[in-house]
């Protein structure tokens, strides 16, 4: 750490920039100590806030899984301490690090951050609230949810953040949020027509007729940032059946019937298990075009166009050693999906040629 702390010393500011970016998405836990050193005592303002993003990006893939081990809550404690004297005004890279370090008492300071005077205080806090809120870790945590939607009661938030904390819970899909948005609905100032939309975006969520469709995924958390390639997933659920399938693993094939908006029951042969997931409204690709997801098993699937659909026919007659009758009851799910477009009859033949291939055993 040293040699390369004093390597950034000799460079300019828009090169330390960058090499503090590139530790950022490439770096492990053993990094973060230099970025917090840099994000507080670096004589550039840009450097101090590249490096306390950085470190919020190591810290968003340690949030879930294994790799959330690799970091101690005694060792996440002592990172918080750390950044106690830092003001967000100097430093607005401290809320994404506080969202990304995953501890309960980082989300009572991001909500203090709501109260702020400052409007780049709140936004910044507004913006960390939902990379902490939308990522798996928080998926089943009743205390956390509790906590931002009592926050609809604090007299002292600004129709800014009023707003923000309603498109907030209408992307978790906390339909015990309804209440309180409810009180917005009427005002005539920005809180009032985000608790207007953040309703109908609830309304979407408790459909089950809208959970049907190929959802994808990349294998990442929401608001995880890696440039390492995961092995993506497809979660296929057509009429009566499903398919779900991870690239390099077998597809499980299966009758499925809703139990409620957020779960349902899945029949595989005589065995019959309940899946349970979580429903939110989020971007894919951390721009305004948000849509419906799912999270479950640790990752966020997207809904799926039909490229995703020629993409997942494509991972599956990549994959070696499924058996013709699994085969064939995948290709049946999917093939549910299908219309009459040039591109979906395309597909289906793709579909066809997967289920008439020889199979061969697994590498």
């Amino acid at each position: 750490a040293d040699d390369s702390e004093s390597s950034l010393e000799s460079l300019g500011v828009h090169d330390r920039v960058e090499a503090v970016k590139a530790i950022g998405i490439e770096g492990g836990v053993d990094a973060l100590e230099q970025l917090i050193e840099l994000s507080q005592e670096d004589s550039s303002p840009a450097v101090r806030l590249r490096a306390a993003e950085g470190a919020s990006d190591i810290l968003s893939r340690h949030r879930i899984g294994e790799a959330r081990n690799l970091l101690s809550v005694n060792r996440r404690r002592q990172f918080l301490d750390q950044f106690r004297r830092v003001d967000p005004f100097s430093n607005p890279g401290l809320f994404p690090f506080l969202a990304c370090l995953d501890l309960p008492r980082c989300l009572s300071r991001i909500l203090v951050g709501l109260r702020d005077p400052r409007y780049d205080v709140r936004l910044g806090a507004a913006l960390a609230l939902r990379r902490y809120c939308c990522s798996w870790s928080v998926s089943g945590d009743r205390s956390a949810q509790k906590k931002v939607i009592e926050s609809f009661t604090d007299t002292r938030l600004k129709p800014d953040v009023l707003a923000s904390l309603s498109e907030l819970v209408a992307s978790c899909g906390w339909q015990n949020s309804r209440e309180a948005l409810g009180k917005l609905v009427g005002r005539e100032d920005q809180a009032g027509f985000a608790a207007e939309a953040a309703l109908e975006t609830l309304d979407e969520l408790a459909s089950i007729e809208a959970l049907r469709g190929v959802w994808a995924s990349n294998g990442l958390d929401a608001g995880e940032v890696s440039n390492s390639p995961r092995a993506p997933s497809w979660f296929v659920l057509s009429p009566e059946k499903g398919v779900l399938f991870t690239a390099g693993e077998e597809p499980l094939v299966f009758k499925w019937s809703a139990l409620g908006p957020d779960s349902v029951q899945v029949t595989q042969g005589r065995t019959k298990s309940e899946w349970a997931f979580r429903r939110l409204w989020l971007s894919e690709k951390g721009d305004d075009n948000s849509g419906p997801a799912i999270q479950m098993n640790e990752r966020t699937f997207y809904r799926s166009d039909l490229d995703g659909m020629r993409g997942l026919v494509e991972a599956l007659g990549a994959e070696k050693g499924i058996k013709k009758p699994l085969r064939v009851k995948c290709a049946e799910a999917i093939a549910l999906q299908l219309g009459d477009s040039a591109k979906e009859k395309k597909i289906q033949s793709d579909l066809d040629g997967f289920v008439k291939k020889t199979s061969s055993k697994r590498a």
